[in-house]
């Protein structure tokens, strides 16, 4: 089962390089990932463990037209779409790729901004967000 990772930006590669360090921790599980960049300046991309999919039209579209062209080419069986500015907590993500084939969908009921030395008063352990597996 492959993982695709779509990720739309336009002139933050700042974010961007940061959230694809922490996507280069899924060495336990196949996937791809997907940069749709719409920067006026084409940038350099690292080498990860994956192969980063680079496609740079820098055009100006909307935030919705940019994350419909970033899966575009996607190959997986399943899609995460993440913001340039985004984190992903790569253990419960983990956990949740292995069950896969027992769920259509899961979803986040109620999403959150948080940092790593943030806490939250509703949650006892801290993580901002409840899932909701469909």
């Amino acid at each position: 089962m492959k993982l695709s990772i779509c990720i739309p930006t336009k002139n933050r590669y700042k974010t961007l390089f940061s959230l694809l360090k922490s996507i280069d921790s899924f060495n336990s599980f196949e996937y791809e990932v997907i940069v749709y960049d719409t920067s006026e300046t084409k940038q350099m991309y690292p080498i990860f463990t994956n192969e980063i999919k680079v496609n740079h039209e820098p055009i100006n579209v909307s935030v919705i037209t940019s994350f419909e062209n970033s899966i575009k080419n996607a190959e997986g069986e399943w899609v995460i779409i993440l913001g340039d500015d985004d984190g992903i907590d790569v253990e419960s993500t983990l956990y949740f790729l292995k069950k896969l084939g027992k769920f259509d969908a899961i979803t986040c009921n109620r999403p959150n901004f948080t940092w790593p030395d943030a806490t939250h008063r509703y949650f006892k352990n801290n993580k901002t967000s409840k899932l909701k597996l469909n």
